[in-house]
């Protein structure tokens, strides 16, 4: 009797020492592998001008907003000028924040500069290049967060251009 007891116990806690065991690497696994991570770097980007891509939701929002962290002075450019006005407030409003966690480093408004780009368009391109050459005498780093939708378009409106 006690080694039918001794085997059914041995059955029963094994499973849970084994899940236990999976549960706590596929946890450190995610920790190491999936989970979000702060930037450490300290370099500051002082009297750098950036242009990102982009940026009024998402992964570009984030990057501008580091950017402007950093002391960068940002272009903003996007297909939709109203949404980007609206993601410049975001940050603005974000850095200003009474909370300390948010505004270590706080964002002032000529640091963020909206620019209209639609890259689907050949003309636009070329009036959004036309414009930072006119305002910049250089622009160190360029960040294409957003595409063109499809070539197919663009090619489109090469051919309509030219006809």
């Amino acid at each position: 009797m006690n080694q039918l007891f001794s085997f059914v116990s041995t059955c029963f806690v094994c499973p849970y020492i084994w899940v236990v065991l999976v549960v706590s690497v596929l946890y450190f696994v995610k920790k190491k592998y999936f989970s979000y991570c702060e930037c450490t770097l300290e370099d500051r980007l002082d009297g750098k001008t950036v242009i990102v891509t982009g940026c009024n939701t998402g992964i570009g929002l984030e990057t501008v907003d580091e950017l402007a962290r950093r002391g960068a002075r940002v272009i903003m450019a996007c297909r939709d000028l109203e949404k980007c006005k609206s993601a410049r407030l975001e940050i603005l409003t974000r850095t200003h924040s009474e909370n300390p966690l948010l505004c270590s480093f706080r964002v002032e408004p000529d640091q963020l500069i909206c620019e209209e780009l639609d890259l689907e368009s050949p003309k636009s391109i070329r009036e959004f290049a036309n414009r930072i050459i006119s305002k910049e005498k250089f622009v160190p780093i360029l960040i294409n967060n957003a595409g063109a939708d499809s070539r197919r378009r663009f090619m489109m409106s090469m051919v309509l251009k030219n006809t």
